[in-house]
Parts: C-alpha cells; structure tokens; sequence
C-alpha cells in the first residue's frame, strides 16, 4: 500500500486483495497450517494470517517471492515436502523481472523447478490465474468486465487481465523499463500511473483489439 500511496492513491487495507490473503483464506477454509516460503519482511505477517501447528497436522507449503533468499538447499526442502504428499501453492507464477541492470528469478521460475523434479503442479493464488481476478472482482461486488487491470508485466497483468474478462492499462514503467516493450492489443497504454486518469479508464474500452498510447 506504500507504494500505492507514493501514486496518490490512497487504499485502505481492506480495500487490497493480495495473493498472500487469498492462499491464507484458502488455508483457514479448509483447515490447513502453512509452511511459508515467502521473503524474511512478510514473513511475521504471514504467520499471523495462518501459523504453522503442530507436528502431524495437515499444512501446505506456499511459495512467494523471495528475491535474494531463494538457495538450493530451500528448493531441495520444499521438493521433499511435496514428494511426501504435502500440498504446494504458488503466490503469482511470473519467471523473472529486471531490479536494475540486474534479472531475478522470480517465483515462477523456482516453482518450474519443483514441479518437474516432482511432477506435481501447484495451485496459484495470484497473476495469472483468472480465479484471482474475479475473487477480487467478487470482492468490490463488481463483475470481472466492470473491472480495469493496472499494470506492467504483459503476460501476468495485461494478456492475464484481458483474457479473464477485463480491461487493462499497460503501463510504460517498472518491468517495461527492461527494453523489451509489447504493447497488447486491447490494452490502453500510458507512459507511468502517474498519467492515469478517467479518461485513460474510459478509453481502456474504447476500439478493442487496438491499444491506444497516453503520454
């Protein structure tokens, strides 16, 4: 929400539906504890959402970012969980993204791995899968076509978005930054969230099949 708040956009905790309150919720349904996998900054938070119990209860290992933390001894860990029968989820399934001049792995990279070591493929809460956004839908009492996608990964946010039912504004910033910029048809383009207004919302469903560029 920080960096939303850097934007001028001023969401309340209980406005934002994150991957990480999704896969928590689905855990407390259905009576499972965690093992999170997730960066060392949101790992007290997650362990409120939902703890890790005792020695013999039924747990799920839930895989998010985790940048720089990730090793192989971690990898080989969770592959032992899941060849043993524990559950696995995955927070989003993006491969990879520019910090820098740097590349990263992200999580969806790691969890290729796993999944061809064990043959077993996890659920995923989070961009891309399409459940996640018309939970968020379902959230605002809206449908997914009354709902705009913001975002800069084209596979994860925008195709992801339209394919689901939504509009999408593709923004030129963050993961566009690498050079390798596609603009998606259907998608209204602006160069930063900075540039966004209601015209942009309104012209994100104007001509579909043909992106449109703001500046």
């Amino acid at each position: 929400m920080n960096s939303l708040r850097k934007h001028g956009i001023l969401a309340q905790g209980d406005e934002c539906l994150t991957p990480v309150e999704a896969a928590a919720q689905a855990a407390r349904d259905i009576g499972l504890s965690v093992l999170w996998y997730v960066h060392p900054d949101i790992r007290a938070h997650c362990e409120m959402l939902v703890p890790v119990s005792g020695v013999g209860a039924s747990k799920v290992a839930i895989l998010g970012e985790m940048r720089d933390h990730w090793t192989g001894a971690l990898l080989d860990e969770i592959a032992e969980y899941v060849l043993a029968g524990t559950a696995w989820w995955c927070l989003g399934a993006a491969a990879g993204y520019r910090r820098g001049h740097r590349f990263l792995l992200d999580v969806g990279a790691y969890a290729a791995a796993i999944r061809c070591a064990t043959r077993v493929t996890p659920r995923v809460f989070g961009k891309p899968d399409a459940g996640f956004f018309n939970s968020a839908a379902a959230a605002m009492d809206l449908t997914i076509d009354q709902c705009v996608m913001i975002g800069d990964d084209v596979d994860t946010d925008i195709v992801a978005s339209i394919a689901a039912g939504a509009r999408a504004v593709q923004v030129m910033t963050g993961k566009a930054c690498d050079g390798n910029i596609v603009e998606v048809p259907g998608a209204h383009v602006i160069a930063s969230i900075a540039n966004l207004d209601t015209d942009a919302l309104e012209a994100s469903d104007d001509q579909p099949g043909r992106p449109t560029r703001m500046t």
